[in-house]
This record gives structure tokens, sequence and C-alpha cells, in this order.
């Protein structure tokens, strides 16, 4: 052994099956080679090995992000930002300081990253409010990726008006009154109404955006993620930068079929892509394809109705909007595993995920898929039966951290009694489904810090906290945010955790996670973030 690097003195959480501690370990050709504790590991060192002292510092394994957009979230760091406004005049000004800089007629685009909860009014600009502060401009305000808010102008450009009938799996909201169009749109295709009208990113564009999102990425002390739902030309991106040597960070990609400029949700598309042959590569492969089945809050697939608008009465007739038919889906599904394709699909509601569940159970009876590890994203009302299912067919759950940044309007839309058993993974875990954590950035901050500590609090962005009782220990949500993901991507024998012969991917925090108040989890700081034994960020 002649460790290229020995770390010392530091406190080493491994998150193994045993949750062991350490003080140092020894890194060689981007593994680590030994774990144990300051005197084990120096002895290992020989003259050309760096030595780098912890100072007590808390080390975990690199954060492993399951469900994170980040192509899209680097492109919306270069939209107007509305993550720190807290009132709809502070989101008013921002788009009219935009419309003071632009050529009458430009599009206004906004960043999705934000959520009307975080305002004093709790609620989205009204089409009129928008038209005051950019009359000359079309604007196009998306929060998350399910609802959007439009001005005059863009529904104009759009070619909306009261006669425009509502899209398969899409909602144009119109005032009961007049029938005119309130400006307001859900899920992709009413929302595509609009966004096809906007200049899509050049390729150059979206090469600045992944740059600038993966070095913001590493320095949040991510290592690797799930990148859920590209095209052709997005994965042939990431595939640039990985021959280039300039991707910080392992990226496992789906294929996403049925969302805005991806191709349509149908079987002839399933079967464009072929037999699934990629080879392993530990930085950079596609790992799958992604479907989706319902919306998000506001229209996620439920089996009891619910209320259609914040403060309106249950709607008797409203239980969400299904995007997918479930007998192409099932058609869908069989043809994507019987071409070695495995399949992720995303699922809020109870109904979706039991559909889901439904068509995953028929495609087994035809091809077992229990060692294939299909994916359930979101899950966020799966119920105790739903569980029995998914461990029986061998289904994984990537869970993010919905119930923080949404959990104020799942309160007003779907109830408190039904919010209150949101994002169960504490469920999960006693049911033995394997889940893994993720932030669904841009929908959710990608802080993986702020992720953990709203897994153990339950805390809403509000301040109103869920069911405590579904509470994780802080064990359980660092292994959600480390070792638990890897299992996703088939890689739990190479990463997500610091033992012998996994990929040396580890982080450096400021504090203690595991001793320090609950409060203070989600202001830890990371120092260092390294992936395969190289540092790809220091504070």
């Amino acid at each position: 052994m002649r460790p290229d690097a020995v770390y010392l003195n530091g406190t080493v959480f491994q998150m193994d099956e045993s949750c062991a501690v350490a003080e140092a370990f020894a890194i060689q050709d981007g593994r680590f080679v030994a774990v144990g504790t300051t005197s084990e590991i120096r002895r290992l060192k020989t003259a050309e090995t760096k030595e780098f002292d912890l100072q007590g510092h808390a080390v975990l394994p690199g954060f492993n992000d399951t469900h994170n957009h980040a192509l899209y979230t680097g492109l919306d760091m270069a939209k107007v930002q509305l993550g720190q406004a807290r009132s709809l005049d502070d989101v008013l000004t921002a788009i009219k300081r935009q419309s003071e800089t632009k050529e009458p007629g430009e599009w206004i685009v906004c960043s999705s990253a934000w959520h009307e909860s975080q305002l004093l009014e709790k609620r989205l600009p009204t089409r009129a409010e928008l038209d005051a502060v950019a009359p000359r401009h079309p604007v196009f305000l998306p929060r998350g990726a399910h609802t959007l808010m439009v001005n005059s102008m863009a529904l104009e450009r759009s070619g909306i008006d009261r006669h425009t009938q509502n899209p398969d799996g899409g909602e144009i909201k119109k005032d009961p009154r007049t029938g005119e169009p309130t400006g307001l749109l859900f899920e992709p295709p009413a929302i595509g109404l609009v966004q096809k009208h906007i200049p899509k990113p050049t390729r150059q564009q979206k090469e600045e955006a992944l740059r600038r999102v993966v070095a913001a990425y590493v320095a949040a002390g991510i290592t690797s993620l799930i990148e859920p739902g590209l095209s052709e030309d997005e994965i042939e991106l990431y595939r640039g930068l990985r021959q280039e040597q300039e991707l910080p960070i392992r990226v496992s990609a789906m294929v996403g079929l049925g969302f805005f400029h991806w191709p349509s949700a149908t079987v002839d598309n399933v079967r464009a892509l072929g037999v699934y042959a990629e080879p392993y590569d530990p930085v950079f492969r596609v790992d799958g394809i992604k479907l989706f089945v319902d919306g998000g809050v506001e229209t996620a697939w439920l089996r009891q109705p619910y209320c259609i608008v914040p403060g309106e009465q249950e709607d008797p007739q409203f239980t969400g909007v299904p995007v997918l038919d479930p007998m192409q889906m099932q058609e869908m599904v069989l043809l994507a595993h019987q071409n070695n394709w495995r399949v992720g699909i995303h699922a809020v509601g109870d109904a979706a995920i039991g559909v889901v569940l439904n068509v995953f159970a028929r495609v087994d009876h035809q091809k077992p898929i229990r060692d294939k590890r299909f994916m359930l994203i979101h899950a966020i009302l799966a119920a105790p039966e739903h569980m029995i299912l998914m461990r029986q067919l061998g289904v994984v759950v990537t869970l993010q951290v919905h119930t923080y940044a949404l959990g104020g309007n799942m309160i007003r839309y779907w109830g408190r009694e039904r919010a209150a058993r949101a994002n169960p993974v504490k469920q999960f875990i006693e049911h033995g489904v394997p889940v893994a954590g993720g932030t669904d950035s841009m929908v959710c901050p990608y802080n993986q810090l702020l992720a953990v500590w709203s897994h153990i609090s339950r805390s809403t962005r509000q301040g109103e906290p869920l069911d405590p009782t579904l509470s994780l220990t802080r064990e359980q949500a660092f292994k959600l945010h480390t070792a638990w993901g890897s299992y996703v991507t088939f890689e739990e024998h190479v990463k997500g955790t610091i033992e012998v012969g996994r990929y040396a991917d580890f982080v450096v925090l400021s504090h203690n996670p595991f001793t320090c108040p609950l409060e203070e989890i989600k202001d830890v700081r990371v120092l260092q973030t390294v992936m395969g034994g190289r540092t790809v960020y220091q504070a």
C-alpha cells in the first residue's frame, strides 16, 4: 500500500451498516484504502504521501442527491431570481426592474426556484398585477415545474383566450364569471402552450449553465446525483464535459419522455430508444427512462377530492390531473423492460402511486422486474398497502424535501390530515422499502444540510411542522442523503460510505452535525468536497 494521501485527526462518520466513527483514512488511486485511528493511518505514509490535518472536523461521505434537475437549475440561475422575495411587492419589483432593461416585446422569464408560501400574502401575483409592472413585455413566471403564471401579453403571444380548450393532462384556469384566462396554467401540456414561444437556450448557454451549477453543487458537498430527465442533446452535453474531464460530480441521467421539450410519452418513442446496453461509467452514464403519471401539489392525483383553489371548499369533482393513461403506461413500461431499460415514474398522489404499482405488478407478471430497481419518484402520499407491494416488487423510492418547500400548500390544498402524512420516509424504512433522498432542485433548495434537517424536524418553510411521529433520526437522515442513494444506481458496493474499496468521495464540515443543536444542522457549512480523491471545492 502506497497511499496518495492520508487525512488525520478527524471525526469520520463512515455511514456504513454500524455507522462507525473513525479518526482518519488513507486514499490511493481515488479510493479509500484504509480507515482507522490517526496513529494507524499515519504509519501507512510514504515519502510521497500527502498529509492533511482535519483538525477534529466532521467528515461524511459526499452527498448523493437522487433527484436533482442540475442543468435546469443552472439555467434558472440566469433568470429573474425570486428566492429571497418575501412579499408580492418584492416579486413585482424584480419583474419591473427586468422590464426596464429589455426592449419592448422581449420575454421576461423568472426562475422557478421560489414559492408563494414564502410571501407575506401567501399567493401568486395576478394577471393584472403582472400587466401593471410589465405592460410591454410577456412575463413567464413559473413556480416549480407544474405551475405557471403569465400576463396578458404572454397569453396573447401564445394564442390563449377564452375559447382555448384545456390540453390533455393540463389546465388553463379561467374566471368562472367571465370565462377569461386568469393567467394561471397547470402542468406541462398547458404550460407548453406558452413555453414554446420563448427562445430556447443555445448549446453554449446550456454548457455555461452546467458549468455554473456543478461549481455551486460541489460547494454544497454534492458528489453524486441523478438527473431525472434529459433530452438527447442535453445528454451529449454531459458526455462532452465528461470526456473533457470537467465533470466533478458523478451523474446518472434518465431519458425524459412526456415533459416540455422532451419527446412525447408514446410506445413509439420508447421503441426508438432501442435496447439499453450502456457500459458502466463511474462519472456519467444514462441509467433509465422517466415518465409522469400526475403533477405537483396542486394537481396531484388523489383518491379523495381536494381543494382546487386555496381557501375554497373541496371540489367534489376534483381529484387531480392524471397525465398518462394507465394502459398506455403499461405498454411503455413493458417495452422498456423488454429492451433492458429500467423505468422511474413521477407519482405524487396516493391514486397515482397505486396506478403505477399496479402497472409494475402487471409488467412483473410478464417479465420479473424485482432485480431492476424500478423507481417511484416522489411518492409523497404513499400508503402502507403501497409499501407492501413496493417491497414485493423490489421498487425503490427517491423522495425529496417537498414537505419543507411545499408543505404550506399541501396543508392548504390537501388539508392537514393528508399533508401531515406526506413524505413517510420512516414508514418506508419500517416496511423495508429502499428509499433515498434528494432535493428536486430547482423546486426545492439544493442545500443538503437543510434537507437533512427537514427530515428530522418535519418542519415546513412556514414553520408549521407536519406529523412529528414520522421524524427521522440523524443517522437515518444522513444515510438518506449519502449511503442509501448508492443503492438506487446499483453502486452500493463502490460509493456512499467511507469504507475500504469505496470511491474517495467525502465532505469536511464546519461543525459536527451529530452533536450540534438540531436547529443548527441546516446552517452547517461545507469546508471541503473531495470526489475520487481529488479536491473539487475548498472553502
